[in-house]
């Protein structure tokens, strides 16, 4: 009778043991991480009506956005903006360059009741967003949802214990458990280390019921050995994630499958991902099989099953509803560049899909998936040039060195590409040259040690039609995801001239001397 009661200290039953695992599990099974690798992404698809639900009853802004400084940030602003402004919820747009500003940001929200939704793209992953918005003394209402291709993500942040930060992600390794990377057990670890514990206290009150003092002893130095084995191990196992550092899907690859679901998909919102898919690859942040994976089975297979949507369907926002700032002003550093190269909607007043209807000789602007070089801006340079920049040429012809110069000079006179064609812009090479360029190159080239599966990039190209009439010279009607891409990086890696090398004299200073580095 006595030992019927519970004394106090005294472990649980195992009935009592298997109950609190019970809950352990239910608990886990509320987990913040939303992987958007099940059902095409239709997860996202609560984050959208999660910010929709935030936005109602409100006049007032109540999305941040804070989004990388990168190509993929810009693009995948773009099309997260794009399906908010489709759904009426008022948004700003923040770029962010590092981890400070980000938590300047987020500081600032401590103030800002009106904001309940932040929202971070290519960004924030590697932080402890939990505890950032703890100490920020952030509105207990505020959520933040994160959608970053970095990796590894901090294991913080997918823990269940961080019930106000939600992570969508979307990791082709974690299908592969024999990957490196593979993502090790969060919470899982915690709660088997309490069971051992449990176990292991139940295993003490049994040997002290029937005073097997003669093992006793021994047994705890085993379990003793085990728990600092099994520490050991999950110790390891940590390290090696945080070790492996790669890019999982981009953003902007991810955040079209969320407009797919939510049928918002156009030729921007395609041509935008794909520029940023594209920009990883020309990066090397992406290899070529991987690459050519998520073009076909993410991108291509989305163009071809909906062909004739995207010919359709306009879900770009007018200029007055574009993506903001901080500051009011329209885009973020980069999206003029993806705006230049956009197949541009109508100008309307709403974002929703409109109805099929026959598309005149102004909106022929359309994409295709085709082979295009990978050389750098060739169609907008002279070719010379263009090789003489472009990594994989420039390396395997050795153009550093004099031979690599007269290799490439007797590959011209090989191909058959005269001087006065590729020493002149590609808009003046004659119609017959350009035409034969890929063909020249795919014969002649294996000659020189270029590997045609090198050489070409299966990618979309955009023919913006009469758009690119404008600057005839710089053949702005077609242009590739990789020219796209390169000029982000050049717009976003640009340095204004009141801040480069050349004008130290004018960048503000202290009153000591020295200079400002908060102001610069």
């Amino acid at each position: 009778r006595s030992r019927s009661l519970p004394l106090p200290g005294a472990p649980f039953s195992r009935r009592e043991r298997s109950q609190r695992r019970g809950v352990r599990r239910a608990a886990r099974s509320a987990m913040v991480v939303q992987s958007v690798r099940e059902d095409e992404g239709r997860v996202l698809l609560d984050m959208l009506e999660a910010l929709r639900i935030g936005a109602q009853g409100s006049s007032a802004i109540t999305v941040r956005i804070l989004a990388a400084s990168d190509h993929d940030g810009v693009c995948a602003a773009k099309i997260f903006v794009s399906v908010l402004h489709s759904r009426g919820v008022k948004y700003t747009v923040v770029p962010v360059h590092t981890s400070t500003e980000i938590l300047e940001n987020v500081q600032q929200l401590g103030a800002d009741t009106e904001v309940r939704s932040l929202v971070l793209l290519n960004c924030g992953g590697s932080l402890d967003l939990s505890q950032m918005l703890l100490e920020c003394g952030t509105p207990a209402d505020l959520r933040c949802f994160v959608v970053d291709a970095h990796r590894p993500i901090l294991l913080k942040n997918l823990s269940k214990h961080a019930d106000r930060v939600f992570i969508y992600d979307d990791d082709p390794r974690l299908d592969d458990p024999m990957e490196l990377g593979v993502r090790p057990p969060v919470d899982e670890d915690d709660d088997d280390e309490e069971k051992h514990l449990e176990e292991d206290a139940g295993g003490d009150e049994e040997e002290t019921r029937f005073g097997d003092d003669a093992g006793r002893i021994e047994r705890k130095r085993k379990r003793e050995a085990d728990r600092i084995s099994r520490e050991e191990r999950k110790r390891q196992r940590i390290n090696e994630y945080y070790m492996s550092t790669y890019c999982a899907m981009p953003a902007a690859v991810s955040l079209f499958k969320m407009a797919r679901q939510a049928a918002l998909a156009s030729q921007d919102l395609l041509w935008a991902a794909a520029v940023s898919l594209v920009g990883y690859h020309e990066l090397g942040l992406l290899g070529k099989l991987e690459y050519d994976r998520l073009a076909w089975e993410e991108l291509k297979e989305a163009f071809d099953r909906t062909d004739d949507d995207l010919g359709s369907l306009k879900v770009t926002p007018s200029a007055s509803a574009g993506p903001r700032t901080a500051d009011g002003v329209a885009g973020a550093a980069g999206a003029t560049a993806l705006d230049s190269a956009t197949p541009n909607s109508d100008d309307e007043t709403s974002a929703a899909p409109s109805r099929r209807r026959p598309r005149s000789s102004g909106e022929a602007r359309q994409l295709r998936f085709e082979a295009d070089f990978r050389l750098l801006m060739y169609k907008h340079w002279t070719l010379e040039e263009s090789i003489n920049h472009s990594g994989y040429f420039y390396g395997t012809l050795e153009l550093h060195r004099d031979k690599g110069i007269r290799a490439l000079k007797n590959f011209f006179a090989t191909a058959g590409i005269a001087p006065n064609d590729y020493k002149q812009l590609y808009s003046c090479m004659s119609l017959p040259a350009r035409r034969s360029l890929q063909k020249k190159f795919s014969d002649f080239g294996k000659g020189y040690g270029l590997s045609k599966d090198k050489m070409f990039l299966q990618q979309f190209v955009l023919d913006r039609g009469p758009l690119g009439e404008a600057k005839h010279a710089l053949w702005l009607k077609e242009i590739s995801c990789s020219d796209a891409a390169y000029m982000i990086l050049a717009l976003l890696g640009g340095v204004p001239a009141s801040l480069s090398n050349t004008r130290l004299d004018n960048l503000p200073q202290m009153e000591g001397g020295r200079r400002d580095t908060a102001a610069i």
